[in-house]
């Protein structure tokens, strides 16, 4: 019974405090200074103006220099567009200056494997006329052995 009992003061307890932390981080409603904007289904994140609103009693120091960040915001957007752009145009020429030299090697591998090939046949073609004119030797000095018995 006890065990019961401590078990739901606990399933209590855990559900209370998973509710409660929801509830805090909610934060106060209605404050004003939530700002979201929907987006239509065509639109691209291009399309998107970025507007900076502040409210009505901000200084005008605080509504220039918030211009301004919009300002360099946007410059360090660009500039990081272009240099996304430049550096797909690099990684393009990488990659075929990369293929031109694997190329050349797989070219100069074959090369030297059908030259080591050729070689290992030519080898083999001599070695075979060797063993051949050593037998023809062989037997023709037998020949001569034997008829010189006779």
């Amino acid at each position: 019974m006890k065990r019961m009992r401590f078990l739901m003061v606990s399933v209590v307890v855990i559900f209370g405090l998973f509710t409660c932390g929801s509830v805090f981080a909610q934060g106060a409603r209605n404050s004003g200074e939530d700002t979201m904007v929907v987006v239509d289904e065509n639109q691209r994140p291009d399309d998107i103006v970025n507007q900076i609103t502040l409210p009505g009693n901000a200084s005008q120091a605080g509504v220039e220099n918030a211009q301004q960040g919009v300002g360099t915001a946007s410059q360090v957007r660009e500039r990081n567009r272009e240099r996304a752009r430049q550096a797909g145009q690099d990684g393009i020429m990488d990659q075929a200056r990369d293929r031109d030299q694997l190329r050349d090697r797989l070219r100069d591998q074959v090369s030297e494997q059908a030259r080591d090939q050729t070689m290992d046949r030519v080898r083999d073609q001599l070695r075979d006329q060797t063993d051949s004119a050593a037998d023809q030797q062989d037997r023709l000095q037998q020949h001569r052995q034997s008829g010189g018995n006779r």
